[in-house]
């Protein structure tokens, strides 16, 4: 009789343990939902890990604005420049999960950095990936002295010449330099890289000829616009609007992939999935008004059409390794 109610008694404890426990439990989860709900009650921050002005901080800057808009919420955008994107990347991959702190960045920041210098951080493991916001659209041309008109021309010139047709870019590891060396591995031709500090800084040396072509999208279209340089190709899988004949580069080399050159927006690794899903959930619709397409069109680049749960992560490491193949295939290093 004894044993009996000793079984019982313990039987009885084990059952209020369990009950207790249960409730603790369903009630943290309610907080976290809480939380998820009431998120954001103060000022967010977006750090664009580029100098002010440029084409990532321009877009960053205007979803961030629009976003704000959406969340009732003001967000700042911070520019923390340096050593590519690794200084102002770190900072937020360093900061509270608590989607706060965001980093408004450059996918090449993201998947060609790493594996071109060693940095403090660790872009896939102590990062969010939140959402792909668009992609520039960029225009290949030259310099009107080279007296050449199509690609296939260039093309056959860097062929005879190997080493001696420059191109520059906004520095090792930029996205231009990334658009060179696929065409480069795609035909076998030859071109030299010269690399400069800032995404404009070529343009005088372009017109004076001190460099013969480049690959950008807004400066692109304005020199062509104005007669001053010769296009020949668009990175795009469509012909542009005011420029009917210049053909998409896979119109002339069908084998040609264009590198993935996408502004992304992303947070520190292990956001809350409701936060993540409500920043996403509200830059889809962003994305589906007519404001957003006439920015982006007007700066040289489309919007993105993707779904509010689309696998962003599984794309980052997508771009991640294909990036880690060229650039270790091109043998692309960090001056």
């Amino acid at each position: 009789m004894h044993k009996c109610n000793f079984k019982r008694h313990i039987m009885k404890y084990s059952i209020q343990l369990l009950i207790s426990t249960l409730f603790v439990w369903c009630s943290g989860l309610g907080s976290v939902a809480f939380a998820a709900d009431e998120w954001p009650t103060k000022q967010i921050k977006v750090i664009v890990p580029f100098d002010a002005g440029a084409g990532t901080d321009i877009v960053q800057r205007f979803y961030a604005q629009q976003l704000s808009k959406a969340l009732g919420q003001q967000i700042v955008v911070e520019n923390v420049g340096g050593a590519g994107g690794a200084i102002g990347t770190m900072r937020v991959a360093r900061s509270p999960a608590d989607g706060y702190t965001l980093l408004g960045t450059l996918i090449t920041a993201t998947a060609a950095l790493p594996h071109m210098q060693k940095l403090q951080y660790d872009s896939l493991k102590d990062l969010t990936p939140i959402a792909r916001l668009g992609y520039p659209v960029t225009l290949l041309g030259v310099n009107k002295d080279m007296g050449i008109n199509t690609l296939q021309e260039f093309i056959a010139k860097a062929k005879k010449e190997p080493g001696k047709i420059a191109y520059g870019s906004a520095g090792v590891g930029s996205a231009p330099q990334f658009r060179f060396e696929a065409l480069m591995a795609e035909t076998g031709i030859i071109l030299e890289h010269v690399p400069y500090k800032g995404g404009t800084a070529y343009v005088a040396d372009l017109l004076a000829g001190r460099i013969h072509t480049f690959a950008d999208g807004t400066i692109g279209a304005n020199l062509g616009k104005a007669n001053k340089i010769k296009l020949l190709a668009i990175l795009d899988d469509k012909r542009p609007a005011d420029f009917p004949d210049v053909p998409t580069i896979q119109e002339i080399i069908p084998g040609y992939q264009i590198p993935p050159t996408w502004y992304l927006l992303e947070g520190p690794a292990n956001m809350p999935a409701a936060i993540v899903k409500r920043i996403q959930t509200e830059l889809a619709k962003i994305n589906k008004s007519a404001e957003t397409a006439e920015f982006m069109v007007n700066l040289r680049a489309r919007h993105s059409t993707d779904a509010a749960d689309f696998n962003i992560a599984a794309e980052v490491q997508s771009a991640y390794d294909m990036y880690g193949k060229m650039i270790r295939e091109r043998n692309i290093k960090a001056p």
